[in-house]
Order: C-alpha cells, then sequence, then structure tokens
C-alpha cells in the first residue's frame, strides 16, 4: 500500500528550544506530548540493517506521484566500494524538509539477491543535538552523496561489474510525514538502482 514521503505541502518544523511541535520527520522536541501513534522503536523493528540480513518490512518505495519523492540519482561501483547520490525534492513550492533527517537518516546499503553484502562507514554522532532546520524543499532539490565502503565478508566490491543484475544500490530513511506520529505500517522509504561501474579505485 502506497504512502506519500510527506502528508502535506506546508511542514512543522521543531524550534530549538522550547518547542512543543513535532518535526517534519517525525521526531518529538523536548516538551512535547507523546503522540497516541508512534512506530515502533528501531530496536522493534529490527533495524540493524547488517550484513547477510535483509531490509525488514514494513518499506515501501517512493513513488512518481508522491508529493515528495525520494530517488537514487546514480550509483556508482569501483574496488573500494559504491557511491550513492540521492535527491528529494517536492511538487509544491512551500514544502520544507525538516533536517537532520531522522528516525532513520538516509542509509546506504548494496544488496546482492536482495541480502545486505555491504554497508556504510557509520557516522559519529555529534556531541550537542544539531537543532532543526529548514531546507526549502519545494524550491530546490537537497541533494547529498553517500558512500557503501564496508564489504560484509565474502563480498568485494569488483564483483559488482561482473555480475551488475545481481547487486542494488539501495538508500532506506524514515518516512517524512509532515509532523504526523507515523505509521507503524510504514516506517521506511527505500530508492534504488542499479550500480554502474566507475573508473579508477
Amino acid at each position: 500500500m502506497k504512502k506519500a514521503l510527506f502528508l502535506a505541502p506546508l511542514l512543522v518544523l521543531a524550534a530549538a528550544c522550547g518547542s512543543t511541535a513535532t518535526s517534519a520527520t517525525g521526531s518529538k522536541s523536548p516538551g512535547a506530548a507523546d503522540p497516541t501513534t508512534t512506530s515502533p522503536p528501531i530496536e522493534r523493528q529490527q533495524r540493524t540493517l547488517a550484513c547477510g540480513t535483509t531490509i525488514a518490512p514494513p518499506l515501501m518505495e517512493s513513488l512518481d506521484s508522491d508529493p515528495v519523492r525520494f530517488t537514487l540519482t546514480a550509483a556508482v561501483a569501483r574496488e573500494s566500494g559504491v557511491t550513492v547520490s540521492y535527491r528529494i525534492t517536492a511538487a509544491a513550492p512551500e514544502t520544507m524538509l525538516s533536517l537532520p533527517i531522522g528516525e532513520i537518516p538516509p542509509t546506504a546499503l548494496l544488496l546482492k539477491d536482495g541480502t545486505i553484502v555491504a554497508t556504510g562507514t557509520p557516522v559519529k554522532p555529534s556531541v550537542e543535538p544539531a537543532p532543526a532546520i529548514g531546507y526549502p524543499v519545494g524550491k530546490q532539490p537537497y541533494e547529498k552523496d553517500l558512500t557503501v565502503d564496508r564489504a560484509c565478508e565474502g563480498t568485494a566490491f569488483k564483483d559488482v561489474s561482473t555480475h551488475p543484475d545481481r547487486y542494488r544500490a539501495v538508500v532506506v530513511m524514515s518516512v517524512q510525514n509532515a509532523g504526523i506520529p507515523k505509521d507503524t505500517k510504514n516506517p521506511l522509504v527505500q530508492a534504488s538502482r542499479t550500480p554502474q561501474p566507475g573508473t579508477g579505485a
């Protein structure tokens, strides 16, 4: 069942402090009341995203018809890893994206026959949580690159170019939904594409 990446074009952004609003990523600001409906905690979703596992449901693919679209614009495989580029766009000019993206930020993976065979180097958490900011995704795309550089045991990145049909570069993140508590049936959205061979290491 398809769910839109955002449910409304104008998003509610949480203030840095003293706010009781919920951010566009669905995370609760300090002092906010507990929502009546929430996604299960990440550990209950079994979101380990570890080597040898599959991406556990619930999971959905971003669609062209979504008011906000999450896409992979490139996936390039080299001997040192796979570089992926993702883009978030919106149909309505007034749409804002709350940054940083949570609960699960955009995370790049390499799958072989549907199983995770490589991951990215984990980002070290900041000492102080950054205040939420609004990015005008309705007026200009939000674009970032990620690198899958940690091959699981038995995997070599050079093999991706040999059998490209068996591999898929995937980026997953929590569904963004205009500050409304997440639908527990669809907490993650994904974008994916077949990696293309690149030049160099």
